[in-house]
């Protein structure tokens, strides 16, 4: 979804919540800030707008008290996870699933906590960690992972302590770096909300004590040598710059494979020129 059409469904989903919350930033910040925390983390639900295909085998996982479908292609191979972002649901890769299931791999691809088809009215980026662990407890070991956008920040933070035998792959596609530029698109839909903000992280990082909004996904990044990371994105993205691409890579120790004109959704084929080699080198 392009930076204007997203921006719109918000200002739409939002509704009388924009004008309230102006308000209130200006005579009760305590309670706008508490209002912003309680949207922001209320994904838009968008479910999935693709037919999966009569192959894909269909569960359900629970974490915490939401139930989260998981779909499946293939049966044997290797397994890769497929990782959406926020607001967004597995068909995100629906242009990549036919290239990966045609190369024999095994596809586990979850619609996140209150995102898509899964239950629930709020989630964060811990909920969608907690699914890729129990994903990786009851489906076997998952040597691959792809992550869209807050899929791969969520990725970055499932991997930031393996210290397993065996190596992994981690591919960022147009994954956000910074968590305060996370905050800063959020309210771009209300305006500028200085007392707001700052109410705003107070709340979360209050609810969410691990959470600190002065890290970035470059200070999760494994160094104990057996993640090895691939990062893509798109010049044109207009969510994420591609500055924060170009960093998160230099830390990885990669190069930031580029692409031009597909936006925030970027050209997720390009990942297979990072899979296949790194599954025919094990």
């Amino acid at each position: 979804m392009k930076r204007k059409t997203r921006l719109k469904v918000l200002k739409i989903v939002f509704g009388i919540n924009r004008i309230l919350i102006k308000v209130l930033d200006k005579i009760a910040p305590q309670l706008s800030g508490r209002l912003c925390a309680r949207l922001f983390l209320s994904p838009v639900k968008i479910k999935a707008r693709m037919t999966f295909g009569e192959a894909a085998d269909h569960r359900i996982i629970k974490v915490n008290d939401k139930q989260v479908l998981i779909r499946i292609f293939g049966h044997s191979g290797t397994p890769i996870l497929l990782a959406h972002g926020w607001s967004s649901n597995g068909s995100v890769f629906k242009w990549l699933i036919p290239h990966l299931t045609e190369r024999g791999y095994r596809l586990i691809v979850p619609d996140f906590p209150a995102n898509g088809s899964s239950s629930g009215k709020q989630t964060n980026i811990f909920e969608f960690v907690e699914t890729i662990s129990l994903l990786n407890q009851q489906m076997g070991f998952i040597k691959i992972y792809i992550g869209h956008s807050l899929g791969g920040l969520s990725v970055i933070k499932y991997l930031e302590n393996y210290a397993g035998p065996d190596s992994v792959l981690a591919v960022s596609i147009s994954a956000p770096v910074f968590f305060d530029q996370i905050v800063d698109q959020f309210l771009s839909v209300f305006g500028n909300l200085t007392k707001t903000r700052s109410k705003m992280i107070l709340r979360l990082e209050k609810n969410f004590p691990e959470m600190s909004f002065n890290k970035s996904a470059t200070q999760m990044i494994n160094k104990g040598g057996k993640v090895r990371y691939a990062v893509f994105h798109d010049s044109e993205d207009p969510e994420v710059p591609i500055e924060d691409a170009v960093e998160l890579a230099n830390i990885c120790g990669t190069t930031c494979n580029r692409s031009s004109g597909f936006g925030h959704t970027a050209l997720l084929k390009e990942v297979l020129k990072v899979i296949d080699p790194f599954q025919q080198s094990k």
